[in-house]
């Protein structure tokens, strides 16, 4: 089942009672979606060959300074 951020937060605001255990919930479900997000990237790159995102990375940047 895929789960939207919003109805992810709609569970936790209507399972949650106390506040400060909802902000923490709300933090950790943004964490694992970015997580997951940069895993995807990640993945995407090594399907296209690149293996060392930080050799890219710093590629990008020594090329911008020029």
């Amino acid at each position: 089942m895929f789960c939207t951020d919003e109805s992810a937060a709609n569970d936790i605001d209507s399972n949650v009672e106390n506040e400060e255990d909802r902000a923490s919930l709300r933090i950790n479900l943004q964490i694992q979606r970015h997580w997951a997000e940069m895993t995807m990237l990640c993945k995407g790159l090594q399907g296209m060959g690149i293996e060392n995102v930080a050799l890219v990375a710093s590629f990008e940047v020594c090329q911008s300074k020029h």
